[in-house]
């Protein structure tokens, strides 16, 4: 997850608020998150992290953000986020897609980049949460 401490914090709670069903949690994280971003790309700490502080990544990670929050509430068995189905070798596959999308620095743009390490993010953490319900 991109950012400092406190946003990856607010990431994780806003993935959870997605999976759980907590729409209006998750918008108020979404705003966090976003404000957190602006200001660690416009402080010396993000100059270390060339991704993470271009604007056009993070503008592309809230664009996905906003996107699966969008999606999720609207129910809608079209969008992405509400027809894969939340199983381990689903999960993985869409894992692997994502990674490779954001690891071609040479075929897609920052903005790009961002919008799908948003998504990969959000696999990932996925594949935590059911990891967790399984052993509870």
């Amino acid at each position: 997850m991109v950012g400092p401490d406190k946003v990856q914090e607010d990431t994780s709670a806003f993935f959870n608020g997605l999976l759980e069903r907590k729409f209006s949690e998750a918008e108020k994280l979404l705003y966090s998150i976003e404000l957190g971003l602006v200001f660690y790309k416009s402080s010396r700490r993000a100059s270390s992290k060339k991704v993470e502080n271009n604007p056009d990544y993070i503008k592309g990670y809230i664009k996905a953000l906003e996107g699966m929050l969008t999606a999720a509430r609207s129910g809608d068995d079209r969008t992405f986020i509400n027809r894969t189905a939340p199983d381990a070798g689903n999960l993985e596959e869409h894992r692997r897609q994502f990674t490779v999308f954001v690891r071609n620095s040479s075929l897609h743009s920052a903005f790009d980049r961002g919008f799908f390490s948003g998504w990969l993010d959000f696999i990932v953490h996925q594949q935590k949460f059911l990891g967790e319900k399984k052993t509870v």
